[in-house]
């Protein structure tokens, strides 16, 4: 049998699917090359393959690991279809060059070209390899200024030049593509913003959460903590477009208002701790000093919990400490501004059961998903054992998928039930929150430690002292309802005058406190 002259390596690269269509394909290149070797009694020892889908870095990785393992393994020729396949920028053309003056035994063969670059290679077939080199080069500096040029055209008439991320999807054909709300993701998305601004999750939690009530990946799995970070930090939810660093307005619907998506970055910035049994303070990373921002940090002195600012010693603050209970009984005037009368709790309840149709339909669209999600891994456990009777997975790989989608249904499953077993509607958190409001200061006492910083963490977006009086900033939820209190008046007080008609004459019905003997707008004193 006739010896092959010399081993061989071959260089196959692709880079658009385009040109996977046209027949430049991976396999297409490699199959010609492997018959251009047999020809010229070559032996191919490795084939070295760049895709579409890489990335700059990964084309120049796997040029090195070729160039480094034909010195490695004395391999003196690399096969490869054309010019532009081999090399599109001079860096790898002068490395090139290099490789074959560093031996005047070592090739390149363009087998399409006809060409074979070499030490002793005549001047114009060197300028001929130059000229090609410098094309390519041009061709891809050009193809790259079109591009930007066209996501710049995209980004200015207000559209992302990119997939959709969670929550959207994208229509349109071919340079005509937008991004409009799926609702079946949306509802994940709100999730994670408003679960995160409680500040009672880590992003891991947050995953795991998630996972729970049933979000996956285009693969089936579950989002990890980096992926619920990249959705907390994209502009993208609340109307904006980031791109290379820059902010642009953006056409698509948003699905979170920006207050929510500013709320969730200072969570992010503000990092509170896990609350440790141990030196466990009830304000614990909750408060910050009005003077400079810095985080208020908290030490015990004869039976008391004190505050201080953590900056105390440049801070202009010199009021502080200031006691722990003592700033509890500042935080009560706070809950009592959102106070309602129980019967005018009854009458707002009556009156918002018409007007949560959505959240409704949203949770039943939660329903739907979680059913296609179980449909789909039915689905897959046929294929998997249609797979394994006819050969093409082994008994233990169908075992491995068996078991990983039929956890993964258990846990569908469960939610699903969770979801179809609630009577509470979506309009019943803000009622329980108003009725928190009103029994805050008795309830108070009787909670544990734990429960009374979740109840904080709840209410306050931000609590902030400065000459040992709190101020305070809503959460969205309670911002929201103190925003309303003239508009929910409105709705309380008439159903509240007209059953008193009998007890009351008509000028003091016309003039009920909605909030009794408190002010609307009351300030804890000094």
């Amino acid at each position: 049998m006739e010896k092959f002259q010399q081993k061989a390596v071959s260089y196959c690269r692709v880079s658009s699917k385009e040109q996977a269509e046209e027949g430049y394909s991976l396999e297409a290149q490699e199959s010609y090359l492997n018959s251009y070797a047999q020809k010229n009694n070559f032996e191919v020892v490795k084939t070295f393959k760049i895709s579409e889908s890489a990335s700059g870095k990964q084309v120049r990785k796997t040029f090195r690991e070729m160039i480094e393992y034909t010195n490695k393994h004395k391999i003196k020729v690399i096969l490869c279809e054309k010019t532009d396949r081999l090399t599109r920028n001079p860096k790898d053309a002068v490395e090139i060059n290099d490789w074959i003056e560093a031996d005047p035994e070592r090739q390149i063969h363009l087998a399409k070209e006809s060409s074979t670059l070499h030490k002793e290679s005549k001047a114009h077939e060197k300028f001929v390899w130059d000229i090609k080199v410098a094309t390519a080069s041009y061709y891809t500096n050009n193809l790259s200024e079109e591009v930007k040029k066209g996501y710049a055209e995209k980004l200015k008439q207000g559209w992302m030049p990119y997939r959709a991320p969670l929550g959207y999807k994208t229509i349109g054909e071919q340079g005509h593509k937008t991004h409009i709300v799926d609702p079946a993701t949306a509802l994940y998305v709100k999730e994670i913003f408003n679960v995160y601004c409680t500040g009672l999750y880590s992003l891991h939690k947050l995953a795991s959460l998630m996972f729970q009530q049933g979000l996956r990946t285009n693969t089936g799995r579950k989002m990890g903590a980096n992926g619920v970070h990249v959705v907390l930090k994209n502009p993208f939810y609340y109307g904006d477009i980031s791109w290379n660093g820059k902010i642009y307005p953006g056409k698509h619907e948003p699905i979170i208002t920006r207050d929510l998506f500013e709320t969730a970055q200072r969570v992010m910035k503000n990092g509170r701790p896990d609350k440790y049994k141990k030196h466990n303070p009830l304000f614990k990373g909750l408060v910050t000093c009005g003077a400079c921002g810095h985080k208020v940090s908290w030490y015990q002195k004869k039976g008391h919990w004190y505050g201080r600012c953590a900056h105390f010693r440049k801070c202009p603050q010199v009021t502080l400490p200031i006691r722990e209970d003592r700033l509890v009984d500042q935080v009560f005037p706070f809950f009592q501004e959102l106070n309602l009368r129980d019967e005018d709790i009854e009458t707002l309840k009556k009156k918002l059961q018409t007007d949560h149709i959505l959240e409704i339909q949203s949770r039943q669209s939660r329903e739907a998903d979680i059913s296609r999600n179980l449909t789909r891994n039915s689905t897959k456990l046929d294929v998997a054992y249609q797979d394994r009777l006819e050969g093409r997975i082994s008994s233990e790989q169908y075992d491995s998928i068996r078991t990983r989608v039929e956890a993964d249904s258990r846990v569908l499953a469960q939610t699903l039930e969770m979801l179809q077993n609630d009577t509470i509607d979506y309009f019943d958190l803000g009622i329980n929150l108003m009725k928190l409001a009103n029994k805050i200061k008795e309830l108070f006492p009787f909670a544990k430690k734990e429960e009374q910083q979740e109840i904080f963490t709840l209410a306050f977006d931000r609590m902030a002292v400065t000459d040992k009086t709190l101020s305070i900033n809503f959460t969205p939820w309670f911002a929201k309802l103190h925003s309303h209190l003239p508009e929910l008046k409105q709705i309380c007080e008439p159903a509240f005058a007209l059953a008193n008609t009998k007890k009351k004459d008509q000028t003091t019905s016309d003039h009920l406190s909605w909030l009794g003997r408190l002010d609307s707008n009351q300030r804890p004193s000094d």
